[in-house]
């Protein structure tokens, strides 16, 4: 029995180390078993690094109001699962990919998230679409990281994105503070060691323009930190919360010279 209680002690203990204390520059274990989009480290610093995400499309939910970022996480990664699982307009079944990404917004003392998955590159050319769930894809982005390790709780967020403006503070990336963040979540919940989590401050690239899957002629136009209706959404809004979508039909794509934070 004493074994058995310091055996326990020691796990418990080391999860909430690595939780405070934070994990450095370590490669997740997940993704080798699950692919993981790309990137080039272009900056490091002390507590954080810049990596700069490379074109990527990325599936969306709306965002999820007035629940916890556990209880919301959960929620969105069970609907984009089943898009993964062939809830799409294929039909077509999708490996699933990792991290998943919460995007964490306050208004007016509300929160809202809006969870997102990295789709694989065999069908980054051509995604299919699906109702209630948004398609998207980015020019190149810088973002600003952090690991931790451990269980991702409120707590624990919390203190690890004051550790990294911390770290960011006086430098270059400190300018334009963003308005919401991002935790990144690689691993499952049954891995109970060497958990990689990540909390994301995006900075993003002047003349951002892209069109949006299956909604038909919508352009994907940098409009920060704002959630928008948009009659092509049949006023539904819209899963990723840091772009206005402008969905007039006669309207062509144009480049909107702005660099700010926006969030994957």
């Amino acid at each position: 029995m004493g074994c058995t209680s310091t055996f326990q002690f020691s796990i418990l203990f080391s999860l909430l180390l690595v939780s405070f204390l934070g994990v450095e520059g370590k490669l997740p274990q997940s993704c080798k078993t699950y692919e993981c989009p790309t990137y080039d480290v272009i900056e490091e610093g002390q507590g954080y690094e810049i990596r700069r995400y490379n074109s990527p499309h990325w599936v969306s939910t709306s965002p999820i109001e007035d629940k916890s970022l556990v209880a919301a996480t959960r929620i969105g990664f069970s609907r984009l699962f089943s898009y993964f699982q062939g809830k799409n307009n294929r039909k077509q079944k999708i490996k699933i990919t990792a991290p998943v990404t919460s995007e964490v917004s306050v208004s007016g003392g509300k929160s809202s998230v809006v969870v997102s998955l990295y789709l694989p590159r065999e069908i980054q050319r051509d995604p299919p679409a699906a109702n209630g769930v948004y398609v998207g894809r980015f020019k190149t982005s810088s973002v600003a990281v952090r690991q931790f390790g451990g269980f991702v709780t409120a707590s624990t967020v919390s203190q690890q994105v004051a550790a990294l403006n911390a770290s960011l503070a006086g430098t270059k990336w400190s300018a334009t503070p963003p308005k919401s963040y991002i935790v990144a979540q690689y691993d499952p919940p049954f891995r109970l060691l060497d958990r990689v989590n990540e909390i994301w401050h995006a900075f993003a690239d002047p003349n951002l323009a892209r069109k949006v899957k299956g909604v038909g002629r919508c352009d994907l136009r940098w409009q920060p930190w704002k959630v928008v209706s948009e009659r092509c959404f049949a006023n539904a809004r819209i899963g990723i919360s840091t772009l206005h979508f402008n969905c007039s039909a006669m309207q062509t794509n144009s480049a909107i010279n702005q660099t700010q934070p926006y969030s994957l």
